[in-house]
């Protein structure tokens, strides 16, 4: 019998989150328990991943799944050989099982991870693309937030920027999502600094990622990797050529993956960014409680849906607050 049960969650976004290749108005999640123990998955096209293959791996990796609720190692180690990829399948299960350890001990998620406490770290919001007003009119959903971080990729994206700073009064960081060739982040990156953007996320698509050195070597504002950066060998990969990499729980894979790549970018001297998919509260909140380790956040799409049927991490003034208790801490969900 498996150790684990699952089910799909439709959830709808309360304004469409477009970006520079896809425009998004519902998602689904898949939800995974184990025990006491829960879990979501959040798959994007990104990673080679939809809600039917989610669902076609879970009985696979449910073999994985030891009655010992501390053989958290294990799993991976039998997913690695039985399943290879299926990251945000994986995560899924790793979260559920990483929450019903830490909740068998009495523990919060953190603190069973021997991790630093994150409560009140800053994160933005993200704003998908949109005009000059429809962006200003998003960000004052969020009068507490202090930084926000504008989606942008298409013609005129620094002057719509610099039209938001200037009219906001916000910090704002940007994420192109390789929305740009070359010559357009060659120029956008200069411009972008003049306006007082703090960085610059995925300027480049992923095959152009030997060309983010010399995008870097000539920017005056970081520059992050996220799409193309998703394993350890990764990080490997563009450490020369970024300042940060951007951490995904769902593009990696879960809790145990996203520690080696904090290990592996750390001892490249990189900035780390824990961002998220459109997930909700469940992943969000078991992101949330890696905090500690990061210099950036992006933990919010949960806030960008118009309800969501689990309860957990909060965004008050700007700053990331857990929702207390043993594991993730998330309630809710009941059907």
């Amino acid at each position: 019998m498996s150790l684990l049960t699952w089910k799909t969650v439709d959830l709808t976004l309360a304004e469409p989150f477009e970006i520079a290749y896809a425009r998004t108005e519902k998602k689904t999640n898949i939800i995974v328990s184990a025990g006491a123990g829960t879990g979501a998955a959040a798959p994007s096209t990104t990673c080679d991943e939809t809600t039917a293959t989610v669902l076609a791996a879970l009985p696979r990796l449910a073999e994985c799944v030891s009655e010992d609720p501390f053989d958290l190692v294990g799993f991976h180690e039998c997913a690695d050989a039985l399943l290879p990829g299926n990251p945000a399948a994986r995560a899924a299960v790793d979260l559920a099982l990483h929450d019903r350890a830490a909740r068998e001990v009495g523990l919060p998620l953190y603190k069973f991870l021997g991790l630093p406490n994150p409560e009140g770290q800053e994160s933005t919001i993200s704003i998908g693309i949109d005009r000059v007003e429809g962006t200003l009119r998003r960000m004052a959903r969020f009068p507490g937030t202090r930084v926000f971080k504008i989606k942008v990729g298409y013609p005129g994206d620094v002057d719509r920027v610099a039209q938001i700073a200037a009219q906001s009064g916000k910090r704002l960081r940007v994420d192109a999502n390789g929305g740009w060739d070359f010559p357009t982040a060659l120029a956008n990156v200069r411009k972008l600094a003049e306006v007082g953007v703090e960085l610059i996320e995925q300027p480049l698509p992923p095959e152009l990622r030997e060309r983010l050195g010399e995008l870097r070597h000539n920017s005056p504002v970081p520059i992050f990797a996220d799409e193309g950066c998703r394993t350890p060998a990764d990080v490997l990969r563009y450490a020369d050529l970024v300042d940060g990499i951007n951490v995904k729980l769902m593009k990696c894979g879960g809790i145990i993956p996203a520690l080696n790549i904090i290990a592996t970018a750390r001892a490249c001297g990189l900035k780390l960014m824990l961002g998220c998919m459109i997930e909700c509260a469940v992943s969000i909140t078991a992101a949330a409680h890696l905090a500690g380790m990061f210099d950036y956040l992006d933990l919010d799409s949960h806030l960008l849906l118009s309800a969501d049927p689990y309860q957990g991490m909060v965004h008050r003034d700007g700053a990331i607050h857990l929702p207390g208790g043993a594991g993730t801490g998330v309630t809710g969900g009941e059907s």
